[in-house]
């Protein structure tokens, strides 16, 4: 695609650094990628239904160990696997050292509070689609 130019208004090659006719220097066109113009805190994509950030952070912080923070980013592995661990490791510390179930939860709910806190700070946070949370 040729480009005109904008001092003689000549037609000049598309990748031409100088006008063939008047010979002065034509601006670049340098092209951006998306993530340098997208805003993933206010996002302006029309159409596109974005996961929410605050609904992502209360679900890791209030029902964590369910693995609905991660159901709810569309990776249904990732939260089956989740909720599966938070099982076992309970049993385990149940069964095996009964004296420590109380240490065993507090431990899971401050797991689940240092999570959620690293969910509202990481900014490049996508769900399975790819996409940045609004």
């Amino acid at each position: 695609m040729n480009q005109t130019c904008p001092f003689c208004g000549g037609t000049n090659l598309a990748h031409a650094n100088t006008c063939a006719i008047c010979h002065e220097s034509l601006p670049s066109k340098k092209r951006t990628h998306i993530t340098e113009t997208f805003d993933a805190i206010q996002p302006r994509l029309p159409g596109v239904n974005l996961k929410s950030r605050q609904v992502t952070y209360f679900l890791f912080l209030i029902l964590g160990f369910t693995g609905s923070g991660f159901f709810y980013l569309g990776y249904l592995f990732a939260g089956f696997l989740y909720a599966l661990a938070h099982v076992f490791f309970g049993l385990y510390i149940a069964l095996i050292y009964p004296s420590f179930t109380s240490v065993a939860i507090l431990s899971t709910i401050i797991f689940q509070i240092l999570s959620s806190f690293y969910i509202l700070i990481r900014r490049t946070l996508k769900d399975v689609r790819g996409e940045f949370l609004k």
